[in-house]
């Protein structure tokens, strides 16, 4: 039987499904949800020191190739996800990881400490939503600010802290060099991708905000280019996690293969209801055991080698 379980970032995983921020992380009960559809932790949806009511609606669209959404980052603020967190930390038996934003390294700060007060194993800070004024991907597309966030960070946390960044940059190496350079334990990639859709009957966009952020299968070779592309630059400097378009394993073997330690899943569970991280995680071991592998460390990056 190959082995499959992975660490990261000192969190010992029994496989490297996780659920990714924005699908059922908003309370304890779709944490735990989450968790008995097999997913080896839990990523909880973003979330802001003030609560978010998020955009107007609509604010998502479903079409062939994938989903796009606008919905705003809406929360109940830092204080309410870290009563949910405390409560996931008694319902769960994975890892929960915070998924914080702000706009400015102050509110990255105190987010932060409020999810480690409340239990959180890790923080995922989101530095690449592509449909919100003054924070996420306005962030993360600038080098110097991404190091300046991750920095202050690092020096009034002592959590692990993972670095989600954006595939909507044309210097995706050097701000995930600057994070690494930050103190960052772990890149994340990617973010949803930046498009629209426009209703031909109604001859106006499809969203609210007229554009949004592309996630489904469509994204599945953004995301492994992007994987890729960060691994090539930091090694094995610090591990790289993949999101993006995963909804079988085979999916999963690509990001592996360009350089991902783990992945995260989201719109699977559209598609294959919540047993998704399960069913994946057993593709990935039966592709190993066919192929002669004995754990998956020993095909990480090896399309890059």
């Amino acid at each position: 039987m190959a082995d499959i379980g992975v660490e990261v970032c000192g969190i010992r995983l029994k496989h490297p499904v996780m659920l990714a921020s924005g699908i059922l992380g908003i309370s304890a009960e779709t944490m735990k949800r989450a968790e008995e559809g097999g997913a080896s932790a839990v990523i909880t949806k973003s979330f802001s020191i003030e609560e978010r009511a998020g955009h107007e609606n609509p604010t998502i669209a479903l079409f062939k190739h994938g989903i796009l959404n606008s919905m705003g980052l809406p929360n109940p603020g830092a204080r309410a996800m870290a009563k949910e967190i405390e409560k996931a930390k008694k319902m769960c038996r994975v890892p929960i990881i915070a998924s914080v934003f702000g706009k400015d390294a102050d509110e990255f700060v105190k987010a932060c400490e409020i999810a480690r007060d409340s239990g959180a194993d890790a923080v995922e800070i989101n530095l690449s939503c592509p449909h919100v004024p003054g924070t996420g991907m306005e962030l993360g597309v600038d080098p110097n600010a991404v190091k300046e966030i991750v920095t202050e960070v690092k020096s009034c946390i002592d959590l692990p802290v993972f670095v989600k960044l954006t595939p909507n940059t044309h210097a995706l190496q050097k701000i995930a060099l600057m994070a690494v350079e930050g103190g960052a334990d772990a890149i994340v990639a990617i973010n949803t991708v930046r498009g629209m859709l426009i209703n031909p009957m109604m001859k106006k966009p499809e969203l609210s905000t007229i554009f949004g952020g592309y996630s489904g299968p469509g994204i599945l070779p953004i995301g492994i280019y992007c994987v890729y592309t960060i691994y090539s630059a930091v090694g094995q400097s610090v591990p790289v996690i993949g999101v993006g378009g995963i909804c079988r394993g085979m999916d999963a073997i690509q990001y592996f293969m360009a350089g991902a330690s783990a992945v995260q899943v989201g719109s699977a569970v559209y598609y294959r209801g919540y047993s998704a991280f399960s069913e994946i995680a057993n593709e990935i071991e039966t592709f190993l055991e066919n192929e002669g592998v004995n754990s998956i460390r020993d095909i990480i990056g090896i399309a890059v080698r």
